[in-house]
């Protein structure tokens, strides 16, 4: 006998929206679609009323969509689409509806044209699929030629129907008194208050008597006997975000829990990709499956995300929009090609997850550091939402970094004996050498003695042990490998030869952030001992490499690139300035052995090429050279790094060498405080160098024969002249542009504030080489 849960839901599903006075919908949203570019007139004029009508009449939440024309249509559709039915409940109503040109193309399926006669196209077959996974119910108003040219699917739960302007092959009449659009608004509007189900509406436009074409009803579900009812909703629905029904959200702690996130990750795992592992594929869905849950945290409904600026909220919606996509599509892939995991299909998917899931965390975290206040921060670094972006380890560097936080411990001094020197250069700032019988760089400064007690200037003391925290903070970074540093195992003073340094160790560079670094202050640090290091490690500046190597692909180079502007575009969104950016403090240490020695791959050629390793659940590139990986710079030089807002005294430095990556307000005598654009200067002088494959003296003095006295604005006038005239032929106009915008970033962020400046960087800089490493 059924129970009386099954009566109650048979009465829902048959005859129960039939009963007057009930509304099936409390939540309705209407998706207007049209093209940026078209050549039907009069078509902007019926979509306004149309839109009137299901805002003012119905009480819709109307929201309107024009496509672009700017070859990414069809993934700025899908994302628009999944984004507006993402948080839509089952029991509430999408109806999605376009007016334009379609055809099917040379396999039968629905395409949209913007034109008649060619133009901008997509896939409207595939948006169409992604309907079929929609919690809500769907309605498909489509006003085009080939209307009901539909792709067939299988919808689990709700209804999904569609009324079409004219049947497959069959064409529509464009904006006029006589469109299916116009017809569309004259019957709805008398039934706004009574409703009216859908097979009626479709029957009522067939009639209308200037319809050429009969109205084709399909309901691609067909479970019920029951239809999509369109009725006035007596209040508007509720704008942001509402409370979701209990039981509705489940923040996945594994994918035990999680059957779709299960399946994307064994369809992937059984294409068993060479450089991928099965347990960092797991690690990899899961972060994506919890990161999709934002806009139903409670961070997202709490106030400390009102206090993100507009721009900044839109910015994090957008990422979530492509990840929501992303992920459709991977477990669209995943259901429809169970058992064919092809290899080249599932690494393209996680490397799409893993890009998806990075843009969602810097459109967190970006605003988070850079738009609230200490207290913000504070509360932020608990949220559990948080957590899952990496934002929280940021917020702790940054209150590091600004020393809002009275809990951030100085790096610990290690004991001087404990340290040998393997290759000594009494002259040279970076060595190599064994700690407690463990490999690590040093990175050595000259001091002035006091006088009075013949140690170090207590400030010189207190920065170097600033320093060292800050580096050891930075090391327990669940995203270190951004900033490409090496972790800090803390100081040591040589009170014989007047110096001070700092040490590191690369071995924890692959390390887990759970990786036990010293934090205290005490003379000596407990650090756990390894086997001896090899005789072949060795160390080489980018400096050195230009006079070393002469010849390096442009692919290597742009990875070098790549990396030194993720670093600095980190450093500065944690609020830390580096003050010294040039090619003698970026780094390479030799390849681990197995790397190193490991045969190159068909085709290559020579001591260069590039190959993939796993990292953190994705493959990331080696870009080898000799024993060196171009793509894993490491930056060094933190004798006078600060925090962005601290002061800064005003050094004067007369070594041409160090001036020339310094902007000209900057040389010898500095002219100005130092700013973060000051670095991203520096930057864009060694992006200079790298695409050109020569130090920048070296540079300076073929461009400027002779001995005429250098001038701070000598390198600057250089890198315009070159970018302008032959940069655009020798490495393209995206390239010549991104240093072109280095070297102005302080003229064209002028009045911008702190994190619209990070966004122009990230836009205009990081986003840009990202998208050309993207199509090496």
């Amino acid at each position: 006998m059924a129970s009386e849960k099954d009566i109650i839901n048979s009465f829902k599903n048959t005859i129960g929206d039939y009963f007057p006075g009930k509304n099936p919908y409390t939540n309705v949203q209407v998706l207007m679609l049209s093209w940026a570019e078209t050549d039907l007139k009069g078509l902007n004029k019926e979509i306004k009323a149309l839109s009137k009508l299901f805002k003012e009449g119905f009480n819709y939440d109307v929201s309107t969509f024009v496509i672009p024309s700017d070859g990414n249509q069809d993934y700025e559709l899908n994302s628009k689409v999944l984004g507006v039915n993402k948080g839509m409940p089952p029991g509430s109503l999408l109806i999605v509806y376009y007016a334009g040109h379609c055809k099917s193309d040379d396999k039968g399926q629905a395409r949209w044209w913007a034109l008649e006669d060619g133009g901008p196209s997509l896939s409207w077959h595939i948006t169409q699929q992604l309907l079929f996974h929609a919690n809500s119910d769907v309605l498909l108003l489509l006003d085009c030629c080939d209307a009901a040219l539909i792709a067939r699917g299988t919808k689990e739960t709700g209804r999904f129907e569609m009324i079409a302007a004219c049947a497959r092959n069959c064409k529509t009449v464009a904006p006029s008194s006589e469109s299916f659009t116009r017809a569309l608004i004259k019957e709805l509007e008398p039934h706004a208050e009574e409703g009216i189900a859908t097979p009626e509406l479709s029957s009522k436009i067939s009639e209308n008597k200037k319809i050429n074409q009969n109205a084709v009803f399909h309901d691609f579900v067909r479970r019920t006997p029951t239809h999509i009812i369109l009725k006035r909703i007596s209040d508007p629905p509720p704008k942001g975000f509402g409370k979701k029904p209990a039981g509705l959200i489940v923040f996945v702690a594994s994918l035990s829990e999680d059957p779709k996130g299960k399946e994307i990750a064994e369809w992937i795992k059984a294409a068993s990709p060479s450089l991928v592992m099965g347990v960092d594929i797991e690690a990899l869905v899961l972060r994506a499956r919890q990161l999709q849950s934002f806009d139903e945290s409670s961070f997202a409904s709490g106030p400390l995300f009102g206090r993100l600026s507009p721009s900044a909220r839109q910015e994090i919606f957008q990422a979530l929009y492509k990840l929501h996509t992303t992920m459709d599509l991977a477990s669209l892939q995943a259901t429809s090609k169970r058992g064919e995991a092809i290899e080249s299909l599932v690494e393209g998917s996680v490397e799409d997850i893993q890009k998806a899931s990075d843009a969602v965390c810097d459109a967190v975290e970006t605003p988070i550091l850079q738009e609230l206040d200490p207290a913000g921060h504070e509360a932020a670094r608990h949220d559990p939402y948080i957590a899952t972006t990496g934002t929280s380890e940021s917020i702790r560097l940054r209150q590091a970094v600004l020393r809002s936080h009275n809990d951030f411990d100085d790096g610990p001094e290690l004991l001087r004996e404990k340290i040998i020197f393997k290759r000594f250069q009494k002259q040279h700032s970076m060595q190599v050498g064994e700690f407690e019988n463990r490999f690590v760089i040093l990175e050595i400064f000259f001091y002035v003695e006091n006088p009075v007690n013949n140690a170090p200037y207590p400030e010189t003391l207190h920065q170097v042990r600033r320093i060292s925290g800050l580096l050891s903070q930075a090391g327990k970074n669940q995203r270190v490998n951004f900033f490409h540093i090496l972790p800090c195992l803390g100081y040591f003073h040589d009170s014989v030869r007047h110096q001070l340094g700092l040490v590191f160790e690369p071995s924890l560079s692959s390390s887990s952030s759970s990786s036990s670094l010293p934090s205290s202050s005490s003379t000596t640090a407990n650090i756990k001992t390894k086997e001896p290091p090899s005789s072949s490690e060795k160390l080489a500046t980018l400096l050195q490499l230009y006079k070393e190597q002469k010849i390096v692909s442009l692919g290597h180079r742009i990875h070098l690139a790549h990396a030194l502007t993720v670093a600095v575009e980190h450093f500065q969104r944690v609020g830390w300035v580096h003050k010294g950016i040039r090619s003698s403090n970026i780094v390479f240490n030799t390849l681990p052995s197995e790397e190193e020695s490991a045969p190159p791959p068909d085709g290559i050629i020579g001591t260069e090429e590039t190959i993939k390793k796993s990292h953190g659940g994705v493959a990331t590139a080696i870009a080898r050279l000799a024993s060196f990986d171009l793509a894993q710079p490491y930056l060094f030089g933190f004798e006078y790094a600060r925090a962005g807002d601290a002061g800064t005294n005003m050094e004067e430095d007369h070594l041409l060498e160090n001036n020339l990556y310094r902007h000209p307000d900057r040389w010898g005598r500095p002219l100005a405080r130092f700013e973060k654009f000051h670095d991203v200067y520096s930057l864009g002088v060694v992006l200079f160098e790298i695409l050109l494959w020569k130090d920048i003296d070296s540079l300076r003095k073929k461009d400027r024969p002779g001995n005429a006295p250098v001038k701070s604005t000598d390198v600057y006038d250089i890198i315009k002249k070159k970018c302008r005239s032959e940069f655009p032929h020798r490495f393209g106009d995206v390239l010549a542009q991104i240093v072109l915008t280095c070297v102005d970033f302080g003229k064209q962020t002028e009045r911008k504030n702190e994190y619209d400046s990070q966004r122009y960087f990230q836009q205009h800089i990081s986003g840009r080489l990202e998208n050309i490493i993207g199509k090496l």
